[in-house]
């Protein structure tokens, strides 16, 4: 297991300041509707080397969380040995949340999470929100992967550009021109879609691979890209420690000098950039 990466450490932190003020406490009759339910799944080894385990599942009115979890619910000894475990999140008011979950050992205080997943699935829980009206809102199910998340098979570099329905793909070639680079198993490379350039909120879009994934050249591929216009930021993380990229020692490319690019339905974007010297150009339709 590995200490929880940034993106999951923030809801991680949150969601154990939240159960452990509830702790003991009963949860009021729920309103009709303003509810989420769904079933959680699993793959991984990482379960059964867990002392205490427990499902945490949350949901949050943003992402990255400005605050606590509006709801939370955490099921100890999990079974998703019968086709997964069905939760439930009552209590919401109408709006746009955000839906993560994490396996945790309750007898470890180290802040390790060795399985999340988040709704719909880990590289894009952060900009496909669940609505929630006076309806219930039903199906809302999810898988959760080891690694923190980062075994997620829409992580794969391996997978090929093709839009899924009502979406467009993005391919990105990573290139480093004569760099001697080793890379490390705590380190990232991201591929950000952001609304704005300079940064006015969280990603709307983000692709990662883990440092055993990273040799370069290497290809991103996001399939899930909602019809829009995005700047487009690729970045190494080295030690794994900022999504953002702007340690010393870290590495940006900014694609057209974070100019808004267009995305329509159907549409696979090819290009590459250049983390020497910082280029980036369209190398395809």
């Amino acid at each position: 297991m590995k200490k929880i990466d940034r993106i999951a450490k923030s809801f991680l932190v949150f969601g154990l300041l939240f159960l452990a003020a509830g702790c003991g406490s009963d949860y009021p009759d729920a309103k009709p509707g303003r509810t989420i339910l769904g079933l959680v799944t699993y793959t991984g080894e990482a379960l059964e080397q867990l002392q205490q385990p427990a499902l945490a599942i949350y949901a949050f009115s943003s992402w990255p969380p400005a605050g606590p979890p509006h709801a939370s619910r955490l099921y100890e000894n999990p079974d998703f040995s019968s086709g997964g475990v069905a939760y439930e999140l009552p209590n919401l008011l109408p709006h746009d949340y955000v839906i993560l979950a994490q396996l945790m050992d309750l007898a470890d205080d180290n802040g390790i999470a060795p399985a999340v997943g988040g709704y719909p699935d880990y590289c894009s829980f952060g900009y496909t929100p669940v609505t929630v009206n006076d309806e219930a809102t039903t199906d809302i199910d999810f898988e959760l992967f080891d690694e923190s998340g980062s075994a997620d098979p829409c992580t794969d570099p391996a997978q090929q550009a093709d839009p899924e329905p009502g979406k467009a793909a993005l391919a990105v070639q990573v290139i480093a021109p004569g760099m001697n680079f080793q890379a490390e198993s705590s380190d990232k490379l991201y591929l950000i879609l952001f609304s704005a350039w300079p940064v006015t909120g969280p990603p709307l879009g983000f692709t990662q691979l883990t440092g055993a994934d990273v040799d370069f050249p290497v290809t991103m591929i996001n399939n899930r890209v909602e019809p829009g216009s995005y700047a487009l930021l690729v970045c190494l993380d080295l030690g794994g420690d900022n999504m953002m990229c702007d340690g010393i020692d870290d590495l940006q490319v900014l694609h057209d000098d974070g100019s808004l690019t267009s995305f329509v339905e159907g549409q696979i974007l090819s290009l590459r950039m250049n983390l020497v010297t910082g280029e980036s150009e369209v190398i395809g339709p």
